[in-house]
């Protein structure tokens, strides 16, 4: 019997058990409260500290977030930190790193500010999350009566 010909035969089993956990685990990992939800993150977000009350996913309670960004965004860092209650009524921990970097500034051919944004953190309480996100956030400054109106959206792809 030829090795290499038995590793082959065996490869597909383990994309079977590997899928097979993955979707056995699927509500456990999906009832964990991911460190950058939400976001927070517009094209000119503020540098300094910030304090939030979240409702951070469908199905889940009440939390706080504590930011700290290192400069007005874009072309910032920021860190975070949160607590929050789970699917399940527990209370889970949060954390993690940010970078944004500008891509465009709004101007006559594009009206918004378009942001790429990416980071690495965690949440940790019935089980642990570990998650990557990049995207983009798009938005526009407004001055309203001497106000500031920033609609924006950050859609974004994460690794979990």
């Amino acid at each position: 019997m030829n090795w290499n010909s038995v590793r082959r035969s065996r490869t597909p089993i383990w994309c079977l058990a590997l899928l097979a956990g993955a979707v056995l685990g699927w509500e456990e990992v999906e009832a964990q409260v991911a460190w950058e939800s939400p976001m927070l993150m517009a094209p000119n977000q503020p540098g300094g500290f910030g304090v939030y009350l979240t409702d951070p996913d469908p199905g889940s309670g009440v939390g706080a977030l504590l930011t700290w960004r290192s400069a007005t965004a874009p072309n910032s860092m920021g860190f975070r930190v949160g607590l929050a209650e789970g699917y399940r009524g527990e209370l889970a921990g949060s954390g993690g790193v940010d970078l944004a970097a500008s891509l465009h500034s709004a101007g006559p051919t594009f009206p918004l500010d378009v942001v790429l944004v990416a980071g690495v953190g965690g949440a940790v309480g019935e089980y642990g999350l570990v998650s990557v996100p990049i995207g983009v956030t798009m938005g526009r400054v407004i001055p309203f009566d001497g106000a500031l109106f920033t609609p924006y959206v950050t859609p974004r792809l994460s690794l979990d």
